[in-house]
């Protein structure tokens, strides 16, 4: 502030707001520390519409020389500066006033006589961290403050809470701390532990191996031979790879290794060879053919349990029923009858 200036009440978070209101003008830095912090303190405190016409933000570090030129009215440079200042506010021209219940003694006096009853503080400092609770979606980034933070790739789709210092996010799920970053008081930044990352890009890496023609190598070994030999064909090992997978689904592992089997020794690796084979050992075994049912991903429709009726009550629609009435016989005309 200018030499001279009234200083303002900062001595707590209603006062900071009214002394930010009754400024004429405010400055702080665009970026660096205590920039990004302070704005988002005043968005936070609910006034950023009010302050905005008398808010300063210059790109290089002038805030001192704008307050001197009384074109600002407070210099705040971080933090710490900032808790500086109220602390020596509170000690210094704050304790110095008259005390409101007595208003011959300050009030450092009344305070220094009421020091050896107060209670001494906890040896456990007060738990005064900023806790949400905030949902992860399909993306393994919570939310927080107007920024992005990561968390385990394992931890998706669940509500999880976060708890913040002014340099610390912790992210909680049931208790157990899974991710802590540095606090950003940026906008819109995505703040990544590099472990995170190389775990998601490992488990996708993973699920790649168990796609179509991977689940059939692990299905069936001697897929792997028959496609090299299906590939010198020129056969179209997208459609090969599609029909397949519908055998190995409906027929299952063995006998779809069984058929591999066959064909490669018959020196046939095409589709319609394995089906042959395959349609070959399911008369053998006498079996039935499999009719394939899709349905689709629904877990009300997956886990559906269908109780069977009994068919001989269809067996009524096609029985005789002797006490049905007999359409009437129709009679003779009556040849004595003239209209007849």
């Amino acid at each position: 502030m200018r030499a001279g200036a009234v200083k303002p009440d900062i001595s707590s978070v209603d006062a900071i707001k009214r002394a930010l209101l009754n400024a004429k003008t405010i400055a702080y830095l665009q970026g660096g520390a205590s920039g990004p912090y302070l704005a988002g303190l005043i968005e936070r405190l609910g006034i950023s519409r009010e302050l905005q016409p008398k808010t300063l933000r210059p790109e290089m570090d002038i805030v001192g020389d704008l307050v001197a030129r009384g074109e600002a009215a407070r210099r705040y440079t971080d933090v710490a500066d900032l808790n500086a200042q109220a602390l020596a506010w509170c000690s210094g021209e704050a304790a110095a006033r008259p005390c409101p219940e007595d208003r011959t003694r300050s009030v450092r006096e009344c305070f220094e006589e009421e020091r050896p009853r107060l209670l001494a503080l906890p040896d456990n400092p007060f738990p005064s961290e900023e806790r949400i609770v905030v949902r992860v979606h399909k993306t393994p980034y919570a939310r927080f403050d107007w920024n992005d933070y990561s968390v385990p790739h394992t931890h998706v789709r669940r509500t999880l809470e976060v708890r913040a210092t002014p340099d610390t996010v912790r992210i909680l799920d049931a208790g157990a701390v899974i991710a802590t970053h540095p606090r950003s008081y940026d906008r819109d930044e995505q703040v990544e532990d590099p472990p995170h990352i190389k775990e998601l890009a490992d488990q996708k890496r993973s699920a790649r191996r168990h796609r179509a023609m991977d689940r059939l190598h692990h299905a069936a070994p001697s897929g792997a031979k028959f496609f090299a030999a299906a590939a010198q064909r020129g056969a179209h090992l997208g459609a090969l790879t599609r029909g397949l997978t519908d055998l190995l689904d409906t027929h299952g592992a063995a006998a779809l290794e069984a058929a591999l089997n066959a064909a490669l020794a018959e020196d046939s690796a095409h589709l319609a060879a394995v089906r042959h084979f395959v349609d070959q050992h399911r008369a053998r075994r006498g079996a039935r053919p499999p009719i394939p049912v899709h349905l689709p991903d629904d877990p009300r429709v997956r886990a559906l349990s269908v109780r069977p009726h009994n068919l001989a009550d269809y067996e009524q629609l096609t029985r005789k029923d002797s006490h049905e009435r007999l359409p009437e016989a129709i009679a003779e005309p009556d040849r004595d009858d003239p209209l007849a």
